[in-house]
């Protein structure tokens, strides 16, 4: 049986010592306690590439190159192809070829040129090995896409090779809305070769915070720069933040902005490298033109309140109309990157007015009759947490927001990062 390799043995993994499924650590998708142990079904090795899980890995495979939609399945399986490389490519060559193709397209927008054009030089020895051992018939080159995934990668390269025979470094700010939060998760979130390509801009909401002493590394960044927002007479958080840093700094933005809390890893989730934040500014400074993405694994799941929002996005956008309850969907909690072209769609006046109207009792004048906000609206900035289904379309992105991994207008690695399928239920 192909069961059977260096590392995995029948004592390793069926005795009964290891319980009723056997050891767990040896199982996969390809590889089950009934097939090695109980002797069900075939032989891996015997079904090859026709077994369903590697003809669902091609059609999925087959379906992104034509469509960009990178579905949960795909993103799940193309990495542990690669983790178990040696013993897949036996079992199905074109399946382990294809996931090298998306694994390089995946890092090729963060990676200097250099780093895809060797991994393409690997592939292709991989590719001419599978033949000479008969892994790899010449028709599975035809029923698999695995043309398409190198002509892909191979554009990628020849785009960065062509940029960099120009080069010009972009100018690229880490935006970082502050009132004396902890900052010390920046530590482990980025790479320092990144920092000396970055400005990091903090927007000072709390006059009394000590910004340069709280900045980790703060001498690795290529600047520090402070921006102080009157954050009066409401609240508004980040929504101040940003609006007032753009309304600031207008004429001066960089060509790319990443905008974030100071606690930023309580709604990013876990970051440790890699990680989506780390990955959004490296593939910036290297080139990639984003002209907008948001960067949360949660969507927003709070309702659309026909009481509350209209006023917010009739105040916002100088409208008398405003979208129905189930027209805007979008990502929770406004973490993105935006492009300084998209921002200037939009006249200065624009962020300007909008940091006074969310910063005033207008944009809580959401009750007819009542004189004044309501407390526990103003004590929670119900008018900011409201702002996450408004910055998309802020930005000139569709009211409704699809998510990343089918968003054909975003690289691969903004699809696989931060994904959570639990929401594709709850909008459906």
């Amino acid at each position: 049986s192909s069961c059977w390799t260096e590392g995995f043995q029948f004592e390793d993994c069926c005795t009964l010592d290891h319980g009723p499924g056997g050891n767990e650590e040896c199982w996969d998708e390809v590889y089950t306690y009934d097939v090695c142990c109980g002797g069900a079904g075939q032989d891996p090795a015997r079904a090859g590439c026709e077994a369903e899980y590697f003809q669902t890995f091609r059609r999925l495979a087959a379906e992104y190159y034509a469509s960009e939609l990178a579905r949960p399945k795909l993103v799940e399986l193309y990495p542990r192809l690669i983790g178990n490389i040696n013993a897949r490519i036996k079992l199905c060559a074109p399946a382990v070829l294809q996931a090298m193709l998306l694994e390089m397209e995946e890092r090729a927008a963060i990676e200097p040129a250099s780093w895809a054009a060797e991994r393409l030089a690997g592939y292709a020895l991989r590719l001419q090995g599978s033949l000479e051992k008969g892994w790899l018939a010449p028709g599975d080159v035809e029923r698999w896409p695995l043309d398409r995934g190198a002509e892909r990668v191979r554009a990628m390269v020849a785009a960065k090779a062509r940029r960099a025979g120009n080069w010009r470094p972009p100018s690229v700010a880490l935006v970082l809305s502050y009132c004396r939060e902890d900052l010390s998760w920046m530590n482990t979130t980025f790479s320092r070769r990144e920092l000396r390509e970055v400005e990091l801009v903090v927007v000072r909401k709390c006059p009394v915070a000590l910004v340069r002493a709280a900045v980790p590394f703060r001498h690795h960044w290529r600047s520090v720069k402070v921006v102080d927002v009157e954050d009066l007479p409401f609240r508004a958080d980040e929504c101040s933040a940003y609006l007032g840093y753009l309304a600031q700094e207008y004429e001066r933005l960089p060509e790319s902005m990443v905008f974030v809390h100071a606690d930023a890893p309580e709604h990013i989730g876990g970051l440790y490298r890699p990680n989506i934040l780390d990955d959004a500014l490296r593939a910036l400074i290297t080139g990639l033109r984003l002209p907008f993405a948001h960067l949360g694994g949660n969507r927003v799941t709070m309702r659309w309140n026909p009481v509350t929002m209209p006023p917010l996005w009739k105040g916002l956008f100088r409208s008398t109309l405003a979208p129905g309850p189930t027209e805007v969907k979008t990502y929770c909690c406004s973490h993105f990157v935006v492009s300084r072209d998209r921002v200037w769609q939009r006249p200065r006046s624009f962020y300007s007015d909008g940091l006074r109207f969310v910063t005033s009792p207008a944009s809580y004048n959401y009750i007819p009759g009542l004189k004044g906000p309501i407390g526990k609206d103003v004590e929670g900035r119900l008018v900011c947490q409201n702002m996450m289904f408004v910055w998309h379309a802020i930005f000139g992105e569709p009211l409704d927001l699809p998510h990343r991994m089918f968003d054909p207008t975003l690289p691969l690695f903004l699809k696989v990062r931060n994904v959570r399928t639990a929401y594709l239920t709850l909008e459906a």
